[in-house]
């Protein structure tokens, strides 16, 4: 028997149900449809950042790529967006990591591996509650904010001996 041709599109899941419409506004006999979402670069650069909780905030600002992003202000981001200062910070590194900047993608591995190799995973909360997310966001925790969330001086050193290979790849 022979198969009826499929129509392949991709849509972006931002846009989606309007790429729907558009590509294909109503069924075709004997044509089958074969969906392929795609994740919207925007959107996802976000979720990578786990910044994904401003998308709809940034969008109605006017941002629809990552590189809109370094027109908006530290102020607008913080005082009218909400953002706190480390996701602030990560966003700036990961920025200038797009434009060829030294920051690349091994700062957002995620917190855990590193807490577990040096012992300091009781304080995966803690640092999380802090604005904690990355190996790459202690890099901007002093010393002393990491006294104040109780991790002892040896373990202070400890971790930042341990954060060394989780930045550098």
């Amino acid at each position: 028997a022979p198969h009826a041709p499929t129509l392949h599109f991709k849509y972006s899941q931002h846009h989606g149900e309007m790429a729907q419409r558009l590509i294909l506004p109503q069924p075709v006999q004997g044509v089958r449809v074969k969906e392929e979402a795609v994740v919207d670069p925007f959107t996802e650069f976000l979720a990578k950042l786990r910044l994904d909780g401003f998308e709809a905030k940034l969008r109605a600002f006017g941002a629809d790529i990552p590189c809109d992003l370094t027109d908006v202000e530290d102020e607008e981001l913080v005082g009218e967006m909400g953002m706190g200062i480390l996701q602030l910070r990560r966003l700036r590194r990961s920025l200038s990591a797009l434009d060829g900047g030294q920051e690349g993608e091994d700062n957002l591995a995620p917190l855990a591996p590193l807490l577990t190799e040096v012992r300091l995973g009781a304080f995966e909360a803690t640092l999380r509650e802090f604005g904690v997310a990355t190996p790459g966001d202690l890099t901007v925790v002093s010393d002393q904010d990491l006294a104040r969330l109780g991790i002892k001086k040896l373990k202070v050193r400890q971790l930042r001996r341990g954060l060394s290979p989780f930045l550098s790849g």
